[in-house]
């Protein structure tokens, strides 16, 4: 349903045949409207376009709640909204094979990492008796024998020491 020409007055706006929103027109269900002195302003942060209709209540009575209502995309989506039209506009977004990988491996990651999975994998899973008390791997079977060896010889050589000491004594 269109806009009532009472509607139309008291946002701002005038009914015209056609143009663009480059030109301050925006279309509804078949119908453009001209929004009065307008004037486009894009910014790099925050686009500001000025026009009659952004003082008036268009906003709250479409029942759209924009966190900034400033542009005349904003004033094109109040307007189908009071209309009754919903936003084609919003598409739904289609993500590339790789970025669907990649969210799927980021959600997998943060699925192990929130539910203790993955520090169970880092620390639990691989523990083994430490070899001081015997105990070992076999990642670590080569190191463990060296070890080993290092200390059995260390052993005769203290033992030979303290021998040889106690001969002098």
């Amino acid at each position: 349903m269109a806009l009532t020409q009472e509607q139309i007055d008291k946002y701002g706006l005038s009914q015209v045949d056609g143009g663009s929103i480059d030109d301050g027109v925006i279309e509804s269900g078949g119908n453009y409207y001209q929004l009065n002195n307008f004037e486009r302003q894009q910014n790099d942060k925050l686009d500001t376009d000025q026009g009659d209709v952004f003082g008036s209540s268009l906003e709250s009575d479409s029942g759209v709640n924009y966190s900034n209502f400033n542009t005349i995309n904003d004033v094109q989506g109040a307007v189908r909204a009071m209309e009754g039209i919903a936003n084609d506009d919003a598409k739904p977004v289609e993500y590339s094979p790789e970025l669907q990988s990649a969210h799927s491996r980021v959600n997998d990651w943060v699925e192990r990492n929130h539910s203790g999975e993955m520090s169970s994998d880092i620390f639990d899973a691989g523990y083994k008796e430490p070899i001081s008390r015997g105990g070992y791997d076999n990642a670590n079977k080569q190191q463990a024998d060296a070890a080993q060896a290092f200390a059995n010889g260390y052993m005769e050589k203290v033992k030979r020491e303290i021998t040889t000491d106690v001969d002098e004594l």
